[in-house]
């Protein structure tokens, strides 16, 4: 298992960032589309060294991007996980839904997160830790993660800190922390397992 990340998603948003670090990049925003009415927002760092410009990518062009999820700070000091892409592919259309995360890494476990829905089920939100080396140095991104039911289960017999692989999809959701609403870039779980 390792860290990669596969979407299609049509641009909704372009914008070349070029402050407050040494290389210029892309930040691309995907609207995924879910398999229900619903879509997600997904956000794509671009690399100067793919060799893509602004001018390179449309608005309403459908792209498939795969690469590393990673966290990247905020303007509010938040962090907010996107993939940081190496390769970029235009594509006809979004017949095809593609959504798809796998990830190794440390599992971070959230105090009193597991409670049960009003329709009967089991949900639970945690984080997973995911370590990367890039120019030498170790960074760590933190990825957050919702399970249901009994992958929900599954990691609560699991143990904080034991390395973990897990399989989902990228979604956004709202989450409200006292009187601001902040939107929230997650994995929706399908599969978790203990690695060794």
């Amino acid at each position: 298992m390792r860290n990669y990340a596969s979407i299609i998603g049509i641009v909704t948003k372009i914008e070349e960032i070029t402050t407050g670090t040494a290389y210029p990049r892309l930040l691309v925003t995907l609207r995924v589309n879910r398999f229900s009415a619903k879509c997600d927002y997904i956000g794509v760092v671009v690399p100067n060294s793919l060799g893509i410009s602004a001018e390179d990518i449309s608005m309403g062009e459908t792209l498939q991007v795969s690469g590393i999820l990673q966290s990247y700070p905020r303007a509010d000091g938040r962090y907010r996980a996107a993939i940081r892409c190496y390769k970029v592919e235009h594509v006809s259309d979004e017949t095809e839904h593609i959504n798809n995360v796998e990830l190794a890494g440390t599992l971070s476990k959230s105090k009193h997160t597991g409670r049960p829905t009003i329709a009967g089920g089991y949900v639970r939100n945690d984080k997973i830790r995911i370590e990367r080396a890039h120019s030498g140095r170790v960074y760590c991104d933190t990825v957050p993660f919702v399970t249901w039911d009994s992958v929900a289960e599954a990691v609560e017999d699991m143990e904080d800190g034991s390395a973990v692989g897990v399989v989902g999809r990228l979604q956004e959701r709202d989450i409200r922390i006292s009187d601001t609403i902040y939107r929230r870039t997650e994995i929706a779980v399908k599969s978790i397992s203990a690695l060794n």
